[in-house]
């Protein structure tokens, strides 16, 4: 084998046709599931305590942990014996404090049980044990009446870049705020509060809250920091700005995120009732007789972000962040958020003007995104409510992923015997590996992927009869923990891929018929397993090969990339939920070129297509979407080395290559924007055994 070297492009006959007009607003940011069984999830927390470990609040209120992708057995906190859950109603905030890792001091919101009183609590994590709380504990802090309706109680709790614990507080429910508890500086609901809880006990008032001194019954609360203010579900600080942004929850028509500069004064008025988003709502702040006129508009403070109950909107904002991690590079800065009611994920940008633009969406959790969560390293998560299922946002999914480590596996299968074996790649020469037993020979490999949203890929079959089912696989276990079965499927359906293709963290199933249809199952881990079809076009098989699957217009789903048989034209099909959305026509590639594979080899989050000709040579075409980039040739590689898969070897975001030589050799070539920084051998395996989901023979 040579090393490489940057070469001229060899495909004379390439033309760009098409390219799609949205490249650059894309984020090409996936979800990919860590793991499920929570009772519907409602808040993530990190401790900050140099732990690592998530905290998942669960509505009926239980606190549960997650330490290194594991749920552990036993929860943090149970105080659901003192809860109120009807409704909108439960255990619905944590905070930790700053210090908790020598104080232990963490915070909860919850309504409190026959009333459903707004609940502020103060507990301490156990003085040995530090994943179990101390349910002995608990002091109540502050409690506010909210017995005329179970819905809009806020819940979230944070603790601001000044070190004060922050509380958002719906209206009072019902709709409309009938009570006028929005415009009402009197009562603590329809607010954004702020306490320091380490200057007394229960609380003091922080001395620059814009009504400190004053008091409820002389109009106006000192715990208020701003007002104005519908469902606060969620709001944040952006860790490096210290900037506050309020997710608030609409009513009849637009939805909301609000924005406070670090550094400015308390006191923003956001609104409502008055207004809804940037819109009119009601012409007088209460119901009273006589009603209370609304506030002069310059008076108020107004959302830098909204949008509507439409197709392309939502019905109820979850408030998110904005990411500061380092995973997502094209998310730099955005802040994520989401909508509970139709699940779309998106992202938004202050312009070079100050103004916030939308875009995407980006991804989609169809079972309602409750809550997002930011860990330790800043990386940012999201937690399904209905399905349980806790969600990371990353960069992208690694083929064949076995025990979520973001670096890519390899799956083996011996002839004769059908033993099934994987390798656990871990960017060393000798990755541990685990094996199987035996795989009826009736049953071949039909792809990979996370059908069942735990964060581990799992092996999916198809019997020569038509049966369709997967393996749940376990990393820690000797066998599979357990297997889905699809049904039996018409011979005349092909599985073509396997694929996250709408982004909601399951893996779905890509089919042809004989006679062309394509179609595609979106899966999720419901009783029936498939929660939807989606039918893209017609791809005659004898015309057109099946090349691969890569976000190309880095919208956050997989688009196909097909191959002519007879002209060479490459044609991409760009989807939207598993729905033709456009085409890229890449042009026409003489026939003795092969596209092998579609991969990111440069790390830029837009895929790239890897290319080998009849004599041997090898060439990279480095996208830009549609566009080549760049052109990376390896020229005069021996054809008895064949290459085999390509995926992220040594888990540095960056695809690899792996060859295997005919006398059973096997060597990754770990590339780096193209160019090999080195290789990986791995010495000779049996060449009985077969990677599974190999490229085509070259």
């Amino acid at each position: 084998m040579k090393c490489p070297r940057v070469i001229a492009p060899v495909l004379l006959a390439l033309a760009l046709a098409t390219s799609p007009s949205a490249l650059g607003v894309g984020v090409a940011a996936y979800l990919r599931g860590i793991t499920t069984g929570f009772q519907l999830p409602l808040e993530i927390a990190s401790a900050n305590d140099g732990t690592d470990r998530l905290f998942v609040v669960e509505k009926a209120g239980r606190i549960r942990v997650l330490r290194n992708g594991q749920k552990l057995a036993a929860p943090f906190l149970d105080i659901s014996g003192i809860i109120s859950t009807s409704g909108e109603r439960g255990l619905l905030g944590l905070a930790f404090h700053p210090q908790f890792a020598s104080n232990r001091y963490f915070f909860v919101y919850y309504t409190r049980a026959n009333d459903g009183a707004l609940t502020i609590a103060r507990y301490q994590r156990d003085a040995t044990n530090p994943d179990l709380a101390d349910p002995s504990s608990g002091a109540v802090l502050l409690t506010i009446a909210h017995s005329s309706f179970d819905n809009h109680n806020g819940g979230h709790l944070a603790f601001g870049p000044d070190g004060l614990l922050y509380a958002g507080t719906g209206d009072g429910g019902g709709g409309g705020d009938p009570f006028g508890n929005g415009q009402r500086k009197s009562v603590l609901l329809g607010k954004l509060l702020r306490i320091d809880i380490d200057a007394g006990f229960p609380y003091a008032i922080p001395p620059s809250n814009p009504f400190a001194g004053s008091t409820c019954a002389g109009g106006a609360c000192p715990e208020i920091w701003a007002y104005g203010l519908r469902n606060p579900w969620k709001f944040s600080f952006d860790p490096l700005t210290g900037d506050l942004l309020i997710g608030d929850v609409g009513q009849d028509a637009w939805e909301e995120v609000d924005l406070q500069f670090f550094g400015s004064q308390g006191g923003r008025n956001y609104g409502w009732r008055c207004w809804e988003g940037n819109h009119v709502y009601s012409a007088t702040a209460d119901d009273g007789n006589p009603p209370t006129p609304c506030p002069p508009t310059n008076t108020l403070d107004f959302p830098v972000i909204e949008y509507g109950h439409d197709a392309q909107g939502g019905e109820a904002i979850a408030g998110g962040y904005r990411y500061r991690g380092s995973r997502v590079p094209s998310l730099s800065g955005a802040y994520v958020f989401g909508d509970y009611i139709n699940g779309r994920i998106w992202s938004a940008q202050p312009d070079a003007n100050g103004v916030w633009q939308i875009a995407g969406p980006f991804a989609f959790v169809p079972s309602n995104p409750a809550t997002f969560g930011r860990d330790d390293a800043g990386e940012l998560y999201v937690a399904a409510f209905s399905s349980g299922q806790l969600l990371k946002l990353v960069r992208a999914i690694p083929s064949k992923d076995f025990n979520n480590d973001l670096f890519a596996d390899l799956l083996w299968r011996r002839d004769g015997s059908g033993h099934v074996a994987v390798w656990f790649n871990d960017g060393s020469a000798a990755p541990p590996a685990i094996g199987f037993g035996p795989a009826d020979l009736a049953y071949s490999l039909a792809g990979t992927g996370d059908f069942d949203g735990d964060g581990n890929d799992d092996v999916l079959w198809r019997r020569a009869t038509g049966e369709v089912l997967a393996w749940y696989i376990d990393p820690a276990s000797s066998a599979p923990r357990g297997t889905r079965y699809y049904g039996l499927i018409d011979a005349a359906w092909k599985i073509l891929a396997t694929g996250d293709f709408d982004n909601d963290g399951y893996a779905d199933i890509l089919w042809r018929r004989d006679s062309g249809e394509v179609l595609i199952w979106l899966l999720d881990n419901s009783a029936s397993g498939i929660r939807a079809t989606a039918s893209p076009g017609v791809a005659d098989p004898a015309s057109w090969d099946f090349v691969g699957t890569g976000d190309f217009n880095r919208d956050g789903q997989l688009d196909l990339v097909w191959r002519n048989k007879v002209s060479g034209r490459v044609l991409i099909w760009h989807l939207r939920n598993g729905l033709l959305d456009a085409t890229s026509d890449l042009g026409i590639v003489p026939l003795n070129w092969k596209l092998i594979a579609v991969a990111d080899f440069d790390g830029d989050q837009y895929p790239d297509l890897l290319w080998r000709d009849n004599a041997g040579n090898v060439l990279l075409w480095l996208m830009n979407g549609t566009a080549i980039r760049e052109t990376v040739g390896y020229p005069g590689i021996d054809l008895a080395w064949q290459i085999q898969t390509v995926g992220d070897f040594d888990g540095d975001g960056v695809a690899d290559i792996l060859w295997r030589h005919g006398d059973g050799s096997l060597l990754a070539w770990l590339l780096d924007h193209g160019q090999i920084k080195g290789t990986l051998s791995y010495g000779q395996v049996d060449p009985a055994w077969r990677i599974q989901g190999a490229a085509p023979p070259q």
